[in-house]
C-alpha cells in the first residue's frame, strides 16, 4: 500500500466517541483514484468502517486524494484507525483489481 497519511487530526466530541479527520494521498500525487478504482475504494472503506462499528461522517474520494471523517470509540487512536482501514482496503483493492500490482507506482 503506497498511500501516505498526509494529515491526521483528532477532535473529541462530548460523549463516548472521537471524531478523526484523515487525508490520504497516493505516492507522488498520482491521480489514480479514477472510475472503478475510486468506486471500489469508496465501498471498501464504508464496508470496513461498518465492520468495526466506526461511523463514517464524511467520505470524499476525488481523483488525487481521499478525505475521511470517522467517529470511533475514544480507546482507538487515529493511527490505529488509519492502519486498519488502509490495510483492509488495500487487500480488497488488489483482490478486486489485479492490474494494480503490475504498475510500478503501487507497492507489492
Amino acid at each position: 500500500d503506497q498511500f501516505s497519511t498526509a494529515g491526521v487530526d483528532q477532535f473529541c466530541t462530548v460523549g463516548n466517541t472521537c471524531q478523526h479527520y484523515l487525508v490520504w494521498t497516493s505516492t507522488y500525487r498520482y491521480r489514480t483514484l479514477k472510475a472503478s478504482l475510486g468506486k471500489v475504494l469508496y465501498r471498501s472503506i464504508n464496508l470496513h468502517c461498518n465492520m468495526k462499528k466506526f461511523t463514517v461522517v464524511e467520505l470524499n474520494v476525488p481523483v488525487g486524494h481521499m478525505n475521511l471523517v470517522v467517529r470511533a470509540p475514544p480507546g482507538l487512536s487515529a493511527l490505529e484507525i488509519t492502519e486498519f482501514v488502509k490495510e483492509r482496503t488495500s487487500i480488497r483493492l488488489f483482490a478486486k483489481l489485479p492490474y494494480l500490482r503490475k504498475r510500478n507506482r503501487w507497492g507489492n
